[in-house]
């Protein structure tokens, strides 16, 4: 069994961030990744998924050549862009980075952790979760959905439109379920390449500016959720994730997609809502979000994931076991902890945390909190 004083789970955003700022003090460290490649979860994402301009989304610790990206400072970020970058900031950084290291469980006992993985044990006296929240698709289970002979996929199993003709032909109908941005992503492409398509909303749509307007105002946009944060004024209502109106909305307002409201039932080939309306379709795409993704701290038996599936930490630090963090976690630090510019704070912070504690090398080792 190999000892690594801080062990960072997950080589997104996140945990890329955590990296940099641990090894900025020089601390040994391990970055344990599951799949082939750091920022999996954007190449994940549909194919003509954008994000925030990179003013809002570069991390710290950056470097580019001198007429690199950095005069697009404003610009949206592409996926197949934000994934590159991702690369590349793990190779300018000499990030360490164990690729195919999935953590199969974490265990603590006297004030150390144990993480396993298939290639071996690693002892630590702090683990970073920056395992996120797109790896652990949510799915509801609606009436009839276990049984019916549509084929069921999630957002994040969906690459294309090209990817569902393989599936289900050109001509097929189809239903997206869910009203925020990566249902109206998916709803967008699909219109454009010729399906017919329906959508099911639990509640009304509500709509984000056009992008040109979010672009100009992004740099006032950060100072208001600055000034928010800090006297704790609570989340502004622009971080709630919607569809925009002219790139995903058109085609509901026109009367080409149908809407429809919540799912009551899924019969063998046809789905009814709430409404008493029934109608076949061909495939069915729940862009419906994500659960955390904990089940390999399950050997910690935390309390607050057995009773709420979500750790209970305080300033990004759990308040059942100490030198466990989460980065990268909804409410973490606060409002803006789920993303990039959060996520890039929160980093930093955990990083100077763990900075302060090792100058008692190693990281001190202590009781349970009780």
């Amino acid at each position: 069994m190999q000892y690594v004083p801080v062990i960072i789970i997950g080589a997104g955003p996140a945990g890329l961030s955590t990296a940099y700022e641990v090894q900025k003090y020089g601390l040994d460290y391990r970055l344990l990744e599951a799949s082939s490649s750091v920022g999996q979860t954007f190449l994940a994402m549909t194919h003509k998924t954008t994000y925030g301009p990179w003013v809002n989304n570069v991390l710290r610790g950056t470097t580019w050549e001198p007429w690199g990206p950095i005069y697009r400072l404003l610009a949206r970020t592409t996926r197949a862009e934000y994934a590159e970058y991702l690369e590349d900031y793990a190779r300018r950084l000499h990030l360490k980075v164990a690729l195919h290291q999935p953590v199969q469980s974490v265990t603590w006992k006297n004030g150390t952790f144990c993480v396993q993985t298939p290639k071996g044990q690693f002892e630590t006296a702090c683990v970073v979760n920056c395992a996120g929240y797109f790896c652990k698709p949510l799915v509801p289970k609606y009436p009839g959905s276990e049984s019916s002979k549509i084929p069921q996929i999630h957002s994040r199993e969906y690459r294309s439109p090209a990817s569902v003709g393989r599936l289900i032909g050109d001509r097929g109908r189809v239903l997206v379920v869910g009203k925020k941005l990566s249902a109206g992503e998916t709803l967008a492409e699909l219109v454009a390449a010729g399906f017919e398509t329906a959508l099911s909303s639990r509640s009304p749509i509500e709509y984000w500016p056009d992008i040109w307007k979010e672009t100009l105002t992004s740099p006032f946009i950060l100072v208001n959720e600055w000034i928010r944060r800090h006297l704790e004024l609570g989340r502004p209502d622009h971080l709630q994730p919607k569809m925009r109106y002219n790139q995903h909305g058109a085609s509901l307002h026109s009367g080409q997609t149908t809407l429809y409201p919540e799912i009551a039932e899924i019969h063998e080939k046809s789905v009814s809502f709430q409404d008493g309306r029934e109608s076949e379709f061909d495939l069915i795409v729940y862009a419906t979000g994500y659960q955390g993704n904990f089940a390999h701290l399950a050997g910690l038996e935390l309390p607050s994931l057995q009773e709420n599936d979500a750790p209970s930490v305080f300033q990004l630090e759990s308040s059942e076991i100490p030198n466990l963090f989460f980065v990268g976690l909804i409410g973490g630090a606060s409002f803006r902890s789920e993303f990039l510019r959060g996520i890039r704070e929160d980093a930093r912070r955990v990083g100077e945390i763990i900075h302060m504690r090792s100058s008692f090398a190693p990281i001190p080792r202590v009781a349970p909190i009780t």
